[in-house]
């Protein structure tokens, strides 16, 4: 027997076997829910970072440069999808989470809020904050965007008690 008419067969049925593998793999899913929906929310966090400049909950963000910073950490860090993995939210209620996070950095902007329930009486409740949280200032929800109510479905559903 040839060794190289061996040695080329087994050769040959590695690679066959190399490139037919995908085949038999399953697909790799993350099981990621709300990637998008968490790429927008953040960004829109990371614009709204520097007006919290100065404020004990401050996010550390100042500059331009900073903010684009956050938006690609950001952008890599959403791949592992929102908190709450039970369905992806519709595009509608992002767009109100995105509006709200933007309404309270308006807020933030504003020299006499200093609570939520100001921002909330001050800006038609595009901010308003589930129940129990009006009394934190904007900063402290910027940086907990689920004590938002248009925003509530980020965050894990608690387990019910049976």
């Amino acid at each position: 027997m040839d060794f190289r008419k061996g040695g080329l067969r087994v050769l040959g049925g590695l690679a066959a076997l190399w490139l037919g593998a995908p085949l038999f793999i399953p697909g790799c899913s993350t099981g990621a829910v709300g990637i998008d929906a968490c790429r927008a929310i953040e960004s829109a966090r990371c614009d709204a970072a520097p007006d919290c400049q100065g404020d004990e909950n401050s996010f550390g963000i100042e500059t331009e440069e900073q903010v684009s910073n956050c938006k690609v950490f950001y952008n890599d860090h959403c791949l592992v999808g929102l908190e709450n993995t039970e369905a992806e939210p519709a595009q509608d209620d992002v767009d109100k989470c995105v509006n709200a996070v933007a309404a309270v950095a308006k807020c933030k902007r504003t020299p006499d809020i200093v609570t939520m329930d100001a921002c909330n009486t001050s800006n038609e409740n595009a901010a308003e904050t589930v129940e129990g949280e009006a009394g934190r200032t904007p900063c402290e929800v910027l940086q907990e965007p689920e004590l938002l109510k248009a925003c509530a479905f980020v965050a894990e559903k608690p387990e019910e008690e049976e």
